[in-house]
């Protein structure tokens, strides 16, 4: 499992941070407050992904 978990990469990295972002906002007392960076993040680790797929289906 940890290997198919690896071979994900960036979704690997996505999935994981969509767990943290939940599990703040429904422990976190006022997640109004976290919810901008954690958008930001989210927004950048999608476009790093779409290079990297761009980038990988450019040198085949």
């Amino acid at each position: 499992m940890w290997q198919k978990f690896k071979d994900l990469g960036w979704r690997a990295a996505l999935i994981v941070f969509f767990v943290v972002y939940m599990i703040t906002i429904l422990t976190v007392p006022n997640p109004e407050q976290f919810q901008t960076p954690f958008r930001f993040i989210f927004a950048a680790i999608i476009i790093v992904g779409f290079v990297m797929e761009l980038e990988k289906k450019r040198k085949k």
